[in-house]
């Protein structure tokens, strides 16, 4: 036994044990060589024992050769259903005036081209009575124009009538053009106005699909043009926001898929894709945002509602270990292997597994040799003779 073994600093490690346990065990027999080899590193800490075949035969050691398996790493995680940005839809008015007419609740469902409000104001009368004017105008300028270009080729006018003729002409041209324009923003064709047939309401009308969830407005209060009246949600545009713990970043890619759940139902599975990573990891939380879109079934879900997420965060390989092999010590946990006649203290951790039980990582890959499986009742009496 090497003389330095008295004087190693701080705690005997485990195999230190082992290396006394076995010289305790053998000594009995002096026609026989406890010991073959002990190695220590340069810190003067144990590193690897071996001992003799007869000795390994009377220890009665057993040993399992570790099965490997595949483990798909599971990332759990909260998130809330969001609007994706910019896909919020609001229906603004389209002129100022008096909201005389709501035809619809919040949380109702409205389609594209649906009557939701309507505003009426004088200067929309006034608006349509001007249209009509000017288009009469328009008409009949547009004749004299012409009739002055035929005089003109018949010298039986002057050029400087028809350039007149031409100059009202194309302005009330203008002027018509632009007051059927101003009609049309209000949601009235301007070809649909008559003197018989004059409006008096603005339609407001849903310039999309989705459900109702802001109203901004009253009935009889005045709006400006422009100003927001109601706020649409269409499901299509829902999303999963994430907060994801920075470790797994490097694992995460657009079109990951991944399932979800209501917090309150866990029977009720979603399925998503990751389709936005922010790459950047907030140092206060330790958290990455990432963003899914639901994929299928989409009609119970609603903005604002908290969900479970589940993610792949990739796969990695780990073994399979009877419970008999693992040494738990105040340290962590190990196994004993064995390499080529010694005996090799090698630390593992358990990993949790959907896909196999017992499952440890830390093992070295290929493992050339054996873990031995019945280290329990052989440390314990390694360690009753210390």
């Amino acid at each position: 036994m090497p003389s330095n073994l008295s004087i190693m600093p701080g705690k005997l490690p485990y195999y230190a044990l082992l290396l006394i346990g076995c010289s305790l065990l053998f000594a009995c027999n002096p026609h026989q060589t406890t010991l073959e080899k002990v190695d220590w590193d340069t810190a003067g800490n144990f590193r690897s024992i071996k001992i003799t075949p007869r000795e390994e035969k009377k220890a009665g050691l057993h040993y399992i050769q570790p099965e490997p398996c595949m483990l798909n790493h599971i990332v759990v995680c909260k998130g809330t259903l969001a609007v994706a940005p910019g896909r919020e839809i609001s229906i603004p008015a389209p002129a100022a005036g008096n909201i005389k007419g709501l035809y619809v609740q919040p949380g109702q469902q409205v389609n594209t081209g649906q009557l939701v409000a309507t505003i009426t104001n004088t200067d929309f009368i006034r608006l349509q009575q001007e249209l009509l004017e000017a288009k009469h105008q328009y008409a009949f300028l547009k004749e004299e124009y012409t009739r002055q270009g035929e005089l003109t080729v018949e010298n039986a006018t002057s050029l400087k009538r028809m350039q007149l003729a031409q100059r009202d002409y194309l302005s009330a041209e203008v002027r018509y053009n632009s007051l059927s324009l101003q009609l049309r923003e209000t949601g009235i064709n301007p070809d649909s106005v008559r003197p018989e047939k004059i409006y008096t309401d603005i339609p407001i009308y849903a310039l999309t699909s989705g459900y109702v969830t802001r109203i901004a407005v009253n009935l009889g209060a005045w709006t400006d043009k422009g100003k927001s009246l109601f706020e649409l949600v269409n499901k299509k545009h829902i999303q999963v926001e994430m907060q994801i713990p920075g470790e797994y970043l490097h694992y995460l890619q657009n079109g990951q898929e991944l399932s979800f759940h209501y917090a309150y139902d866990s029977m009720t599975i979603y399925k998503a894709r990751l389709i936005s990573i922010l790459y950047e990891v907030n140092p206060v939380s330790g958290m990455i945002y990432a963003y899914a879109e639901p994929t299928g079934n989409d009609h119970a879900l609603y903005r604002g509602m908290p969900v479970c997420v589940r993610l792949s965060a990739g796969t990695d390989t780990a073994f399979m270990i009877s419970t008999g092999a693992i040494v738990k010590t105040p340290d962590g946990l190990y196994v004993i292997a064995k390499k080529h006649g010694s005996f090799f203290e090698i630390p593992v951790l358990p990993v949790t597994a959907d896909t196999c039980e017992n499952c440890f990582s830390g093992l070295p890959v290929p493992l050339s040799d054996s873990i031995v499986t019945n280290t329990t009742d052989f440390v314990a009496a390694i360690l009753r003779r210390r």
